[in-house]
């Protein structure tokens, strides 16, 4: 995708509306962690990122579009965590109506369910095993990539554009090679990674580039 600064980074933005755009974009800092990233106007949007890659925008109301109606389910917005539990906690501590608190499921999640304060519907899950479909009757219609996968393009073409800058084989220094395990004899070699002060010391640098490169 195009970098465009102006919109998340994310391949799917859920739009939610709230009545008070500046009260949720506060509550829901507070209670969920999620960050504000861009305001638009002083009550009509504001783009809020959630954990490494997630986002969404809240929204004002505005003819048709509405907040939830009371006793009318029509989303769950699903968030993966590292530890539910604390989300949980900090989520009900802060007002956050508690639908379900973490339950431990057969696919190999851990989740909890929970209301905002406008009732949109919040599920985080925290992965606890890896568990195929099969495992609890369901089919693997077409197995999901692994994160570290490139899509499809070159490679670079996942990594965050502020994150590195690409140069050609002719460019990369004998160290530079040397720090990220690579040969003139590789075909990874052909991109030299250089980057910024995001990743510190040599050992790191070598690390996370490596494994990437190597998918």
């Amino acid at each position: 995708m195009k970098p465009n600064r102006s919109i998340p980074p994310s391949t799917v933005i859920p739009v939610l509306v709230y009545p008070d755009v500046r009260q949720a974009v506060a509550w829901l800092s507070t209670a969920f962690g999620f960050a504000e990233r861009t305001r638009i106007g002083e009550s009509h949007r504001a783009q809020m990122s959630i954990g490494e890659d997630g986002a969404m925008i809240v929204a004002d109301v505005r003819g048709e579009q509405q907040p939830p109606q009371e006793g009318i389910v029509t989303h769950v917005m699903k968030v993966r965590v590292e530890n539910v539990e604390a989300w949980y906690e900090r989520a009900r501590a802060r007002g956050a109506r508690v639908l379900e608190p973490p339950t431990g499921r057969e696919y190999g999640e851990r989740e909890c369910t929970v209301e905002d304060l406008a009732g949109h519907r919040w599920q985080f899950t925290e992965t606890v095993r890896d568990v195929a479909p099969e495992e609890y009757g369901c089919q693997t219609v077409a197995p999901w990539r692994p994160n570290r996968e490139p899509a499809s393009g070159p490679p670079g073409a996942r990594l965050p554009a502020q994150l590195i800058r690409v140069h050609r084989r002719d460019a990369a220094t004998r160290q530079d090679r040397q720090a990220l395990g690579l040969s003139r004899n590789d075909p990874a070699s052909a991109l030299l990674l250089s980057v910024t002060n995001r990743f510190t010391g040599p050992a790191r640098i070598a690390a996370a580039m490596y494994a990437w490169l190597r998918g």
